[in-house]
């Protein structure tokens, strides 16, 4: 038993001696949201005051069979009344009732409530409290060193200034994406042997966030903006995490496999916020310029440039060139004056948040100062 646990705290030894673990904080700035695929209807909600509830079909079909309701229940759902919280009162459910099957509610007042839409369900746990994938952490640390090797080895992606020509070739989809992946094998693929390699990127393992009270959700709209200041909404509304919010997970870098240190995967994160910036945040006034250099941006909804290089390795003109050719690929019709708006997407995918205009899922992250 003593050489058993000996060995086991050699091997643990040996493992903290490449195995870099980090406590990382994402503080939220605007609201944030990443879907979970899920919406609720019109008739799964219910608003009372300011505050929408998220009902638990289930516990309201026991309910509904108690009071012997399932008739005037069947009637609403399939009738043109799509307020529950009025059908509910109508029926002489109490307030204690209402929220005995509710499963969480948060706070509406950031939109308007009078007319009620669908609302898209941000992604949470088992215990349906929100988190953020460590997925979506280490998709965004991914594109921002890309950008990094770019601005600091511009003589390896030379040969990668030039994009596929929609026009030109026959699948210009196929092309467009080799022509990334290839980028992507450049800065994160270290050959083995002739045949294999190993990236990078296998050595940053990122945990899920810990999850977040539902209590820290808040309702947001999703508001189109333009460069010259006009804005529309479509109608689409979110359940997400309110700004001010406290997120930790669990970053480790396995030295063995890759070759960043946290104050590299810092420095990439400072460098394509400012180019982000630069090339396309610029270009709309009307939101408030972000205040600290540790800003990054998370979701679903946050667009394009966040999640992609172009604009960092071909530059403002030449890579407004490109991302509008992308974009008029993907969405016929609706790209084609990006080249005279002197942007592309032309248009921010923003929210209103206090009465104010806010880019969406805008947060700082930032390592722990005494990390594991």
């Amino acid at each position: 038993h003593l050489q058993m646990c000996k060995a086991y705290v050699d091997r643990s030894i040996k493992m903290s001696d490449y195995l870099k673990s980090y406590r990382v904080c994402i503080k939220t700035h605007s609201p944030l949201y990443i879907g979970s695929g899920l919406e609720y209807t019109k008739k799964e909600y219910v608003i009372q005051g300011g505050t929408v509830g998220i009902v638990n079909l289930q516990k309201l079909s026991v309910l509904i069979y108690k009071k012997g309701l399932f008739e005037s229940y069947s009637d609403f759902m399939t009738g043109s009344n799509k307020d529950l919280y009025f059908w509910l009162i109508q029926n002489r459910f109490t307030k204690e009732e209402i929220d005995s099957v509710t499963d969480y509610s948060f706070s509406g007042n950031n939109v308007n409530l009078d007319k009620q839409h669908g609302i898209k369900s941000c992604i949470k746990d088992a215990f349906n409290k929100p988190y953020i994938p460590g997925s979506s952490i280490k998709g965004y640390i991914r594109t921002a060193l890309l950008a990094y090797e770019i601005q600091n080895h511009p003589d390896v992606f030379y040969k990668f200034k030039e994009f596929p020509n929609s026009r030109e070739v026959k699948n210009y989809k196929k092309e467009l994406k080799q022509t990334i992946t290839s980028i992507e094998n450049a800065v994160f693929e270290i050959p083995i042997d002739n045949k294999n390699s190993k990236s990078k990127m296998s050595g940053i393992i990122i945990s899920d966030s810990e999850p977040v009270d539902t209590e820290n959700l808040v309702l947001c709209e999703k508001i189109d903006l333009f460069p010259n200041g006009k804005h529309r909404s479509p109608n689409i509304y979110y359940e997400a995490i309110r700004p001010d919010t406290k997120i930790w997970f669990t970053l480790t870098i396995d030295e063995t496999k890759c070759s960043y240190t946290k104050e590299v995967i810092m420095n990439s994160i400072k460098l394509f916020a400012s180019q982000y910036s630069e090339f396309f945040l610029s270009k709309f006034d009307k939101i408030t310029p972000f205040k600290y250099t540790n800003t990054i941006w998370l979701g679903g909804n946050t667009g394009y440039p966040t999640k992609t290089i172009a604009y960092n390795l071909l530059g403002r003109n030449k890579g407004l060139d490109e991302v509008s050719e992308i974009m008029e690929f993907m969405f016929r019709g609706k790209h084609t004056s990006d080249m005279d708006m002197g942007v592309s997407p032309h248009c921010l995918n923003a929210t209103k948040y206090n009465n104010q205009l806010c880019h969406m899922g805008e947060c700082t992250l930032a390592f722990a100062k005494t990390d594991k």
